[in-house]
């Protein structure tokens, strides 16, 4: 069980990694476009808005899936009681 739980800050760890990368990538791109076309200056705000959504996705997904893993973990205990009596 102690792996178990183990994996769910490893699971946030490299989800925000992939998320930093991906974001990283995204605003270079967005640098790339806004220096050749300036009219389209307003894709800073969009990729700002779609990269605070993407992390708050993942950090509730997060929340989530920790709950979930504390529950399923508590029914199981008490399974394992019931059996040992």
């Amino acid at each position: 069980m102690t792996e178990a739980s183990q994996k769910p800050s490893r699971f946030l760890i490299s989800k925000l990694a992939l998320w930093a990368i991906r974001w990283v990538i995204g605003f270079g791109l967005i640098w790339l476009v806004v220096s050749y076309y300036p009219d389209y200056s307003w894709l800073w705000w969009a990729g700002c808005l779609l990269a605070a959504l993407s992390l708050a996705v993942i950090i509730v997904s997060t929340y989530i899936l920790n709950r979930k893993l504390g529950e399923i973990t508590e029914k199981i205990a008490a399974i394992d009681d019931e059996v040992s009596q």
